[in-house]
């Protein structure tokens, strides 16, 4: 276990996901990252929000590891709760340019009906790449929006976590980052395609019964994580895992 003193400032940020994506997880290059944010007492968040429980160098990982991202995954409620506008700062775009990638990573979401958070600034925002699955049966129509949407309909019994993330992976790149909500997380990590893990805890005793980093059926047997490396801001932890289990 190496452990790191996290800062605010951009290049310890770098210096953590260097060590996060360094080669090894996987043979054939593609990775699934996915990264949370929860209180000592497991809520994922506060009054709806995930903002009370982050932390400078917590945005500055997230920013970090959107920057690298082909394709960054996020369920449809959180994007509606929390906006997902300007996920990419014109300093970030100009280093993924440097490193050959396009200016913005292609943003996806999962949404079997069709029932997508249309007022979300994600949606609002030209010219960024939008991915939606959905099922064939889905019967909603979209309206128009200012990203550059596209829909890909999938029979329901094939619409898979596996389905999911290979269809990214071909589509975009390397590199799938998932930022939740629970219950996506948790299909993806029930379904063993994600390769590692970056669970931020705050200090803060949130109370209550809200959401989990993990929200999903009961399962049999366990997945193992082994921890990699440890981070510290202040009285924030940042803790990266490596599925052991992962598959492809």
């Amino acid at each position: 276990m190496v452990v790191l003193t996290a800062d605010t400032g951009r290049h310890t940020a770098e210096a953590f996901i260097d060590r996060v994506l360094a080669p090894g997880a996987s043979a054939a290059g593609n990775r699934v990252v996915a990264v949370m944010v929860a209180s000592v007492d497991g809520q994922t968040a506060i009054e709806g929000r995930s903002g009370a429980l982050g932390h400078p160098a917590d945005r500055a990982v997230f920013r970090e590891l959107r920057g690298r991202a082909d394709a960054v995954l996020v369920g449809s409620a959180t994007i509606a709760a929390e906006g997902y506008g300007n996920l990419i700062d014109a300093e970030t775009a100009d280093r993924r340019a440097a490193r050959g990638q396009a200016p913005h990573p292609l943003v996806s979401t999962v949404s079997r009906s069709l029932t997508l958070p249309v007022e979300s600034d994600l949606f609002r925002t030209a010219d960024v790449p939008l991915l939606v699955f959905t099922t064939d049966t889905a019967t909603h129509e979209v309206p128009e929006v200012g990203a550059a949407l596209e829909i890909q309909r999938v029979a329901h019994e094939r619409l898979t976590p596996r389905l999911i993330v290979d269809t990214l992976h071909g589509a975009a790149g390397e590199l799938v980052v998932c930022e939740g909500g629970s219950t996506l997380l948790d299909l993806l990590l029930a379904a063993g395609v994600v390769d590692d893990l970056i669970l931020t805890v705050a200090p803060v005793w949130a109370g209550g019964d809200g959401q989990t980093p993990l929200s999903g059926p009961s399962r049999s047997g366990a997945r193992s994580l082994r921890l990699e490396h440890v981070a510290r801001a202040d009285d924030h932890l940042f803790l990266h895992y490596r599925l052991t289990e992962a598959t492809r």
